[in-house]
């Protein structure tokens, strides 16, 4: 029976998601203010207006044809149909206006001003569009701490002058991060440029502004930066890091960030949200003066504790540091992947930090979504971070499962906690009984350490 046991194991079905893309077509913010149709999810006060559900559509799914509005997605998701000529959130020959906290995804435009100046497009996740912004002879706006991804060019500039591009993400964007054509004296600042075929298409001979002097220097570039952080100063001749390069980035032969970033910016102010990558972020209580982000990945690092396992194979250790100053805690959010977990590992990850005062791991772990593989850690301290998930099986705890927790295992089977043989260790889903999923459990994973 003990062997017939030992070699049982699970099959977990893979379940797909879909989700529901709500109310469908185009809603109108008109000239006088009202909002067409009425029944549309777009709720007015005054000049605000909020999302109260998500919009699909497969031509324009947001017409702004008023001044002085702001459009406020409260977290709900625009998607498109992938239709040519599509647009999600369409200002054209507008002034002060805001668009911001929505998700826009599917358009052949994801938002677009047009003609249009003070627009400001703040806080928006835009993901999945042939070109996820567009500023089209726009002047004097604003497109600030978005996140853009996954689109063929990430933000597209049209004849547009004197626009601010500060604290976005530009990540896995398929042609290009940034678009610039017939674009110049436009502000591209403390901006994070990620995983881009391209990170910048730039307008030959057309000058931008692509850093703010030191310390609060220009633009993170990721991998495609290869410079040093040994010096540091005005001229980078200073023994001593500090989180810029030490060697200028070249856009074109016109263009340069003199002062590339070794990581995303962190700006002043409260819940500050830093994204590393589209897996890693950070959110700080209260950053007092802003820095930069550094984060090390590495496969190296620390053992595990007893009885647990790294994640991964190979695992992945983040070292985290920061020149910002800040109080209070920092929030780290990361996206896992779940290959090769099985639904009690899962469960039961965690996510922890090495304290380099007692030389020990310690669990920061806050919250878990098991849904869409998210594990948040929460700590009021920098150092390195990585997953751990509990050796399901290892019942003697002595850092291996072996025959002698399958003998122990089959010394308690049956039992419940009121019967004379029960081992608590050897109940290793915590059913309140020793059966043979605890079996499959251990059997799955032998000889494992």
């Amino acid at each position: 029976m003990l062997l017939a046991i030992l070699v049982l194991s699970s099959i977990v079905p893979t379940v797909i998601l879909k989700p529901a893309f709500g109310w469908t077509g185009t809603v109108f913010i008109r000239a006088d203010g009202s909002v067409d149709p009425s029944s549309s999810p777009l709720q007015r006060n005054g000049t605000l207006y909020t999302l109260t559900g998500n919009i699909s559509s497969d031509y324009e799914a947001i017409v702004i044809e008023k001044d002085g509005v702001v459009l406020d997605g409260a977290g709900f998701t625009i998607q498109g149909l992938g239709s040519i000529n599509s647009v999600g959130v369409q200002v054209e020959g507008r002034l002060n206006v805001t668009v911001r906290r929505m998700r826009v995804e599917a358009f052949e435009y994801g938002i677009v001003a047009n003609r249009s100046s003070d627009i400001d497009v703040v806080e928006n996740v835009v993901a999945g569009n042939l070109v996820g912004i567009l500023f089209q002879a726009s002047t004097f706006n604003g497109l600030l701490y978005n996140k853009i991804t996954d689109n063929s060019d990430g933000v597209e500039l049209h004849a547009s002058l004197n626009n601010s591009i500060r604290g976005n993400f530009l990540g896995r964007n398929t042609r290009a991060g940034l678009s610039l054509c017939s674009s110049q004296n436009n502000s591209i600042v403390h901006n994070s440029f990620a995983a881009n075929s391209r990170n910048v298409d730039p307008c030959p001979d057309l000058l931008n502004v692509w850093n703010e002097g030191y310390p609060s220097g220009g633009n993170w570039w990721s991998n495609s930066y290869n410079g040093t952080d040994v010096y540091r100063g005005l001229y980078q001749n200073l023994t001593g890091s500090d989180g810029i390069g030490d060697l200028q980035y070249a856009i074109d032969v016109t263009n340069v960030d003199r002062y590339p970033l070794m990581g995303p910016w962190t700006d002043v102010g409260l819940n500050i949200t830093v994204t590393y990558s589209p897996q890693v972020s950070f959110t700080f209580d209260n950053v007092v003066s802003g820095g930069v982000l550094i984060v090390n990945l590495t496969q190296t690092g620390k053992p595990a504790p007893l009885g647990f396992l790294l994640l991964g194979k190979p695992p992945a250790y983040y070292d985290v540091r920061t020149t910002a100053n800040y109080s209070g805690s920092v929030t780290m959010t990361l996206l896992y992947s779940d290959s090769g977990l099985n639904s009690l590992e899962e469960k039961n990850m965690v996510l922890v930090q090495w304290n380099n005062t007692t030389e020990n791991w310690e669990n920061i772990t806050v919250g878990a979504d098991t849904i869409h593989n998210l594990i948040l850690g929460e700590t009021s301290y920098l150092s390195v971070f990585t997953l751990i998930v509990p050796l399901f099986g290892d019942i003697n705890k002595d850092g291996v499962i072996d025959i002698f927790d399958a003998i122990q295992l089959a010394a308690a089977f049956s039992s419940t906690p009121a019967s004379p043989k029960w081992n608590p260790q050897a109940d290793i889903n915590k059913d309140f009984v020793v059966d043979i999923y605890d079996a499959i459990i251990l059997s799955s994973n032998f000889g494992r350490k």
